[in-house]
């Protein structure tokens, strides 16, 4: 019985009782999780298949009429009560069961269980009265004193890495923080996040992802120091609390330690994966009397801090770091409403064909006129759609626009006018990109060589395994490729081999340089040379001054955008634009 299985081995016990009723019930998952004491926070006491943590599906706080004992269930996207917060399902699936768990006259356990949308619908009410009684008898289980005791360990721990948890950390802060205000010494938190974890765990697979959570962890502990604990603190989310630190040097270096360790490839599903992280540290500091969840919160501010300027970058917290994540706050409440209403607008950068003088296409760029805080550029913004998941349908809206408006400047203009879209990592590796890009040219009838997509090399990198097919399969439908600022990553020519790219674009580091320092000239001329014996396109971006531009034009670049030639603008705008460069040709 389910009984006889976790007392026979209270370690193991629950696993495999949780998987022998998913087996029966014919559930995708079976979960049991630890209501804590905290707001929002939880545990997993077992769960099959057994697998990281989803960020929500699991969290007992989101079902409200569990947290007073009722039973919830969802059919057919029916819920049996209000679910807090979205008010949405749990991603998994469209049918579950969530049911309380009583110890010591309160509910502190929640058993669920998940269905996914391709299973045939289940009568769940007469699945109820199976599962009610084994809730029961779970209960009954959780009543020993030697269950108690190893799920107080089991709390204490992350299941997935088994490294100390977000409890734990804060315990140990507590002590920390006390034994440096007596002996006078550093005590510092680092927190770190997985720069564009979920891009590489929807590219990957989730049990490929659970692989690279525990090799990152491993990374992790073996460059510090048995005294420091190291914790995993979120999805993707880990942290080391440093003791006893010699000087501010070392631990900066430390922090430096870390973007080096993390240089070299995580060998994962048959192929290298490069890994980032994102670092926050915060320092005790005696005269402000933080407690340890004020430094816990510092040090997740002061990494998010170093996401919002491109990731892979250590920041200290400042006091300041707070004006700016409420800032952040804020402005990720008001994209949801931009998104809503189609606040944003489409400015498009020309781009002269140096050959002929006229301009033959142009780049999209997005702007937010926020009705508070007005024209806001894709820097402020941008960062927080990926990060959020709005990149996705903002991208898509964008796509919309750009198309419609090729095929005016097609109509109007030239048959061979080409505007680009920059395609974001989430956005390239969302299910159906493809799909999508072929429905809307398909809807306006835009020639799809009209349309161009400029990726980066972070872009390239995030799956080189599915990389290839999904570029091949772009370039099947017709539209075009540019490897984006070029010569400022790896740069490998591989890339040129092994992707169908038909242009680069050079960074506008480079033509910045070419009036005062000759390595920028040289490099671009080859960079010149590689693209005319390859046949492939090469566009100057950020050129700013004639000099430049007859530079460029003398050593047989295409294409030159910048603001010399033109500033971001609006539709209307590069009509008249295209226009003025007509008549001087």
């Amino acid at each position: 019985t389910f009984a006889d299985q976790v007392n026979n081995n209270p370690e193991s016990g629950f696993d495999v009782a949780l998987s022998r009723l998913g087996n029966f019930l014919g559930a995708e998952r079976v979960s049991l999780t630890r209501i804590e004491a905290f707001d929002g926070q939880y545990s997993i006491v077992a769960m099959w298949p057994n697998a990281a943590e989803p960020e929500d599906g699991l969290n007992p706080w989101n079902y409200s009429e569990v947290l007073v004992g009722q039973t919830m269930f969802c059919t057919d996207g029916m819920t049996s009560g209000a679910v807090k917060g979205q008010g949405i399902d749990p991603e998994f699936g469209t049918q579950w069961i969530r049911i309380p768990i009583f110890q010591s006259g309160k509910v502190s356990f929640c058993l669920g269980v998940d269905w996914v949308k391709e299973s045939n619908k289940r009568d769940l009410s007469f699945l109820l009265q199976i599962l009610e009684p084994a809730a029961r008898l779970i209960q009954s289980v959780l009543q020993s004193r030697q269950i108690n005791g190893i799920l107080h360990t089991m709390s204490r721990s992350d299941r997935l890495t088994g490294l100390a948890n977000r409890s734990v950390v804060l315990d140990h802060l507590e002590k920390a923080t006390a034994r440096a205000r007596r002996n006078s010494t550093i005590v510092a938190l680092i927190h770190m996040n997985i720069d564009r974890f979920k891009t590489i765990n929807d590219a990957l697979g989730y049990l490929n992802g659970d692989y690279l959570l525990k090799a990152v962890a491993k990374r992790i502990v073996d460059m510090f120091r048995e005294t420091d604990l190291v914790a995993r603190v979120g999805n993707d989310d880990f942290v080391v609390l440093v003791e006893d630190i010699d000087s501010f040097e070392s631990l900066q270096h430390s922090s430096h330690r870390i973007i080096s360790e993390f240089e070299a490839p995580i060998f994962i599903g048959g192929q290298n994966v490069h890994v980032q992280l994102s670092q926050g540290v915060v320092v005790y500091k005696q005269e402000l009397r933080d407690t340890a969840e004020d430094l816990l919160r510092n040090a997740e501010i002061a990494m998010k801090t170093a996401k919002s300027v491109g990731g892979n970058q250590v920041r200290y917290f400042a006091p300041d770091m707070n004006t700016s994540t409420k800032r952040r706050l804020s402005l990720e409440h008001d994209l949801h409403r931009a998104l809503n209403r189609e606040e944003f607008q489409v400015h498009y950068q020309p781009q002269l064909c140096l050959a002929s003088g006229v301009v033959r296409g142009a780049e999209s760029l997005i702007r937010w006129p926020h009705p508070e805080l007005g024209m806001l550029p894709p820097s402020e913004f941008l960062w927080i759609a990926e990060e959020t998941g709005m990149i996705v349908p903002l991208s898509e809206w964008i796509l919309d626009q750009v198309c419609n408006a090729t095929m005016h400047w097609h109509r109007t203009v030239s048959e061979d006018f080409q505007v680009a879209i920059n395609v974001s990592p989430r956005w390239f590796d969302f299910p159906g990109f493809p799909d999508v890009v072929e429905k809307v040219i398909g809807r306006v009838d835009l020639p799809p060589s009209c349309l161009e997509f400029e990726i980066t090399e972070d872009v390239v990198l995030s799956n080189t395994d599915t990389t290839g097919p999904l570029l091949a399969h772009l370039t099947d439908l017709g539209v075009k490729l540019t490897l984006d600022d070029f010569g400022t990553g790896y740069s490998s020519l591989s890339y040129l081999r092994n992707i169908p790219v038909n242009a680069l674009k050079i960074d506008r580091s480079f033509v910045s340089g070419l009036e005062t320092r000759q390595t920028d000239a040289a490099i671009i001329l080859a960079l010149i040379t590689l693209c005319n014996e390859l046949d492939m396109e090469i566009v100057a971006e950020g050129v700013e001054t004639v000099e430049q531009l007859r530079f460029l034009q003398k050593h047989g670049c295409h294409l030159a955008q910048g603001y010399h030639v033109g500033k971001p603008q609006p539709r209307e705008m590069l009509d008249t634009t295209i226009r003025s460069f007509l008549k001087t040709a």
